[in-house]
């Protein structure tokens, strides 16, 4: 079954909740084996490679994990 277009926004708006908190949660709303692309970073596969580009960032935010 498909997400609905109200599913996705919903998770949209939780991935910015998150991410301005920088909580380390964030990771849940990625599928264990996801498949991330950042065009400066390239791409990364699982839900640490998201935490791994995030830490790239210089001066920017950043997600604060207690497992590592």
């Amino acid at each position: 079954m498909s997400p609905t277009d109200q599913d996705k926004i919903k998770v949209a708006r939780e991935y910015f909740i998150r991410a301005d908190g920088g909580r380390a949660d964030i990771l849940e709303l990625f599928h264990e084996d996801a498949e991330i692309y950042f065009p400066k970073f390239g791409f990364g596969f699982g839900r640490e490679s998201l935490f791994e580009m995030v830490k790239g960032f210089a001066g920017g935010p950043g997600i604060h994990s207690a497992r590592l």
